[in-house]
């Protein structure tokens, strides 16, 4: 798709994730309900991605349409887990009180941005045949590894914003 190394996701991902974190921060002091549904909305978009991704790169031939929707998709799904995960750094009040907990989870969205960043990078260079060191590096961590990681992470996340919203809505009903 792309002859050269091409940053632009990367970089963004970056500013949004600084981006986020003062939004979060202000969100959530002021704004909690929009916080958590423009969190639920980036990582079901990112859900909806991932799936894309899944089905481009495991239907698609060679250099077809679906070959160029998956290198976008790609690109696009690092900013988009991005957006989330700085709303969740900068609405984070539990710093003080549940440290370890706080840790755990700083750690495991960071290796989901990793998984994201690495396999959009994985992708610049193409597939590599199935023979060499690179192509099984491929299969391994671009086809499996980081896919699975990623659509787990996003799933576990998902599922814990929508517990919280109804948890929310059954205290504010009682």
């Amino acid at each position: 798709m792309f002859s050269f190394t091409f940053f632009a996701s990367e970089d963004v991902s970056l500013m949004l994730v600084v981006v986020g974190s003062v939004l979060g921060s202000y969100l959530s002091r002021r704004h909690l309900a929009l916080h958590r549904r423009v969190t639920t909305g980036f990582v079901g978009a990112g859900m909806l991605m991932w799936g894309a991704l899944v089905v481009t790169g495991v239907f698609r031939p060679s250099h077809s349409p679906s070959d160029e929707m998956h290198g976008w998709l790609g690109h696009l799904l690092l900013p988009t887990v991005a957006v989330p995960i700085g709303l969740w750094i900068g609405g984070s009040g539990v710093v003080a009180q549940t440290p370890l907990r706080f840790l755990t989870r700083l750690l495991a969205l960071f290796f989901l941005a990793f998984c994201c960043f690495s396999n959009a990078r994985t992708g610049y260079f193409g597939v590599a045949d199935a023979d060499s060191p690179d192509g099984l590096r491929f299969d391994v961590m671009h086809r499996v590894t980081a896919p699975c990681y990623i659509g787990i992470a996003l799933a576990i996340w998902l599922l814990r914003l929508r517990a919280q919203a109804a948890e929310l809505a059954r205290n504010r009903s009682a």
